[in-house]
């Protein structure tokens, strides 16, 4: 991705002539001429506006005295000369000596992603992170800060060279990408990094269903004001673009990706119609108590940031920020699980996984799955960066009686951190549900369940249940069957289902056959799949990370000697210490690992835990797949890459006191990390020669150093 403008700016040429159009839940009175100073905020706001401003506070759905009342309570709200209102956020803005919060901060995606990231990829609704570089033109910015002249706002830029972004730049955006996908992972909306195109983000007229935002991260500051950010209140589904984009000022940011997310989901809250979360104290930006801190104040210097309703010690404001959202152009995202214990949705197989998203208030996600006797493992993982969801894990017995409740614990550093426990179960079914609550005193030191929303992944792993068995059908036999259960007469009969396979025949449902094969086919089908977790995990230089694979025949039929092949990254990199297994047995030949399992019953499967040592910083993969001599029906699923990132910086190789002449010739003590390093020696220190390689601790001996008058070494990390 070039920082070159990748595209041209939108001119608002008879669009811009049109009145602001809101589609909120109700219609509001249109905004009144005025004519005013631009920029005014307090006192000299309300005067501008004289007998305007009942007029202007009716067009946002106030009273005049709630008006005045944010006017004096907030200096960065503000009003343009047409007196539409705007937040000037300097409350946003770092000192000016502020270091970065990460450098660089942990990659998720691989870098080449970082330009292709989607929340909700085809929602109706967009969210475009916009680091690029855009040509601002026929807007209100225009108009009062730039006496209308186009406005160039350059790329993101941190290392000089704005023709492209580098490793650091593109980690950095990845960060804010991930923090506002979460803070909007509620809602029916694209949060991307990828140019949507101006229809994805520019509302043509009332009628127009597609539309969002630009939250543009450019260093312009200079022109539009000393700010940490700065976006008009209430105008993410106004026709036309006069009022945007959403302008982050990086520059004031410390040019860092925690920042700038944070900035960002703040600015755009702006325009879905939220003011700033205060206190009647004279925090104009409320920062937070215990782990805790609101969007809408200033969510820098807490793990958990949270869309929030005022609920604090002497709040200013107590707006339903989430009703003002969903009644400024965004939706809810709609429910992707059961909700209750009788529509709860089926975990399959002995491990299972779900992707999930908490998206309202008081939800709950609910799932089942069939187990026999032993050990289950229950694993909630929440969202890889700035989770906005503290889950209560709930599991229930085939009943509905409560088994047993598990709450996460945030952490001060990495807030929600998720749950994982092993619970002893029995032959039958079980119920999970997975509820965002509240933490502490919403009053003092925590928060409660009002935004405890976001994305999590469910991991089971259970004992395998017994199997169910589906009688044959009474002959005479027809062309169609209406029940296939019943008695028994002509022993067990399989139905397999496949797609577009030539000569199927009857129809069932969106282009599905049916074929029956009348011969018995024991021993024909094993349909073997792989799982892995976690698919994506960070962890620091020199930490621990544990990657559990789990393999399960779904039948008809034995799976015969089958094999799990784990492609291992390099141990430079990422070195594997142990293996722990519940079934056969594990050989490594170079990087690859061989787990031998051996025959595996329908329903039943086994696990294997790899732990791992991370060892140089960077992306590493494990690619596993699993094969067996009995035909696997679904080959879809004997395959899975999960990606570790390992973060942080390596320290060089150190050569300190022990180093000399020895008996057998010069040699050098190597200490450091234990990573690959070279000895390099020259006689000019123009010219260097590999001589050894090594991971430290080691001693090198250099036996021909006496063949040359003077030599010179030094000790490096392998390239």
């Amino acid at each position: 991705m070039s920082k070159m403008f990748l595209k041209s700016s939108l001119r608002l040429w008879a669009i811009s002539l049109l009145l602001p159009v809101l589609a909120s839940a109700a219609v509001l009175p249109a905004m009144p001429t005025v004519s005013v100073a631009a920029g005014a905020s307090g006192e000299t706001a309300i005067a501008s506006l004289g007998t305007n401003l009942t007029a202007v506070a009716a067009h946002y759905g106030k009273s005049a005295e709630a008006l005045r009342a944010n006017f004096r309570s907030d200096s960065s709200l503000k009003i343009d000369s047409k007196g539409y209102l705007y937040f000037s956020c300097q409350g946003l803005s770092l000192p000016p000596n502020a270091n970065a919060n990460s450098s660089p901060p942990s990659l998720i995606y691989p870098l080449a992603q970082t330009f292709l990231l989607h929340s909700k990829p085809g929602s109706k609704r967009t969210i475009y992170l916009d680091f690029t570089g855009y040509t601002i033109s026929g807007t209100q910015w225009n108009t009062d800060y730039n006496n209308g002249s186009d406005i160039v706002a350059p790329p993101w830029d941190i290392d000089g060279n704005p023709s492209s972004f580098n490793a650091t730049e593109r980690a950095h955006i990845q960060n804010a990408w991930f923090r506002v996908a979460e803070d909007y992972a509620a809602f029916d909306v694209d949060v991307t990094t990828e140019y949507p195109g101006e229809a994805a983000l520019t509302r043509s007229s009332a009628g127009d269903d597609v539309y969002g935002t630009r939250a543009l991260v450019s260093p312009i500051s200079a022109i539009i004001a000393p700010a940490g950010g700065i976006a008009y209140v209430g105008v993410f589904n106004e026709v036309g673009n006069v009022h945007k984009p959403a302008l982050i000022f990086p520059e004031n940011l410390a040019n860092d990706g925690r920042y700038i997310g944070e900035a960002i989901s703040h600015e755009v809250g702006h325009n879905l119609n939220l003011l700033h979360q205060g206190t009647t104290t004279g925090q104009a930006y409320y920062a937070g108590q215990g782990n805790w801190a609101p969007i809408m104040g200033v969510g820098y210097y807490k793990p958990i940031v949270q869309w929030a309703k005022g609920e604090y010690l002497n709040a200013n404001n107590t707006e339903d920020e989430l009703a003002n959202i969903t009644s400024t152009g965004l939706d809810y995202r709609p429910a992707d699980f059961g909700n209750n214990l009788a529509n709860a949705t089926q975990m399959k197989g002995v491990s299972s996984l779900a992707n999930g998203i908490i998206s309202g208030t008081g939800e709950a996600d609910f799932f089942y799955f069939q187990s026999g006797s032993g050990s289950a493992w229950i694993s909630v993982t929440n969202w890889e960066v700035s989770s906005d969801l503290h889950e209560l894990v709930t599991v229930y017995d085939s009943t509905g009686n409560v088994v047993t409740n598990v709450e996460t614990v945030d952490d001060a550093s990495l807030g929600t951190k998720g749950v994982s426990f092993n619970l002893n179960v029995s032959n039958g079914k079980y119920y999970v549900s997975i509820a965002g609550v509240g933490t502490g005193n919403p009053v003092t030191t925590g928060y409660s369940s009002y935004a405890s929303l976001g994305q999590y992944t469910l991991a089971i792993t259970n004992p395998p249940g017994t199997a169910t068995v589906i009688s044959s059908p009474k002959p005479p036999y027809g062309t169609s069957f209406t029940n296939i259960l019943g008695s028994n007469p002509n022993g067990p009969w399989y139905l397999f289902v496949q797609d577009d396979k030539p000569l199927d025949t009857g129809m069932i449902s969106n282009g599905w056959f049916v074929t029956l094969i009348s011969a018995n086919p024991v021993g024909m089908a094993g349909d073997n799949a792989v799982y892995a977790s976690p698919t994506n995990s960070t962890i620091a230089l020199g930490g621990a990370y544990n990657l559990v694979l789990a393999v399960t025949n779904y039948g008809p039929s034995l799976s015969s000697n089958v094999v799990v092949s784990v492609q291992l990254p390099s141990p430079i990199g990422l070195s594997l210490v142990t293996t722990n297994l519940t079934i056969g047995s594990v050989t490594q030949i170079g990087s690859t690992l061989a787990w031998a399992i051996g025959n595996l019953q329908t329903n039943t499967g086994s696990v294997l835990t790899l732990s791992f040592v991370g060892n140089t910083p960077g992306i590493y993969s494990n690619t596993v797949s699993v094969a067996s001599t009995t035909i696997d029906p679904n080959p879809d699923d004997d395959v899975i890459t999960s990606f570790v990132t390992v973060s942080g910086s390596l320290n060089p190789p150190v050569v300190n006191s022990g180093f000399g002449m020895g008996s057998s010739g010069f040699y050098l003590t190597v200490t450091g990390d234990p990573v690959l390093t070279v000895i390099q020696a020259s006689t000019n220190l123009l010219s260097w020669q590999n001589i050894f390689t090594n991971t430290p601790p080691f001693v090198f001996t250099n036996f021909q150093s006496t063949n040359f008058p003077i030599r010179f070494y030094r000790a490096l990390l392998a390239p």
